[in-house]
């Protein structure tokens, strides 16, 4: 019969050291970006919006050059590059990390919900001129029976 200590149900008797070193890191990390100061906060929010727009302008101009969608696929890792090499902020990594800090009680829900608010409508405003400088482009260089439908109404509602 097995004993009771080697069931896979019960908890560890110590937690694992590694577990708690990662958590530790993403507390801090988590720490950090709650507590960034406004203007790093908007430089690195519009910064990561124009990263990301970068990378589906590569995206856009690679697939319309090419027609190769794994080409342009990789064309559009330029901008997740320059979002890594920058530390800029991304809406979509700012909900783990910071929930990280705030349930470890070394933040706060307002810090939290400024970081978010912040880094979203930054983000939009960094993307912003590079989707209309991709629908300009569209519109002068597409022939209209070779543009998608999508492309066509995407940009008017621009």
């Amino acid at each position: 019969m097995a004993d009771a200590r080697d069931s896979p149900a019960l908890p560890p008797e110590q937690p694992e050291p590694e577990i708690e070193d990662a958590f530790d890191r993403l507390v801090e990390e988590g720490e950090d970006r709650l507590s960034r100061p406004w203007l790093p906060l908007v430089s690195t929010g519009l910064l990561g919006g124009i990263d990301v727009g970068t990378g589906a302008l590569a995206y856009l101009v690679v697939l319309e050059q090419t027609g190769d969608h794994l080409l342009a696929g990789l064309a559009f890792s330029i901008g997740f590059v320059a979002l890594l090499l920058a530390r800029s902020e991304l809406f979509t990594e700012n909900f783990l990390v910071p929930v990280t800090a705030l349930v470890a009680r070394r933040g706060t829900l307002r810090q939290l919900l400024r970081l978010w608010g912040a880094t979203l409508v930054l983000n939009l405003l960094g993307a912003g001129p590079s989707r209309g400088w991709s629908c300009r482009r569209s519109r002068r260089s597409a022939r209209p029976r070779s543009r998608p439908a999508s492309t066509s109404a995407r940009c008017r509602s621009a």
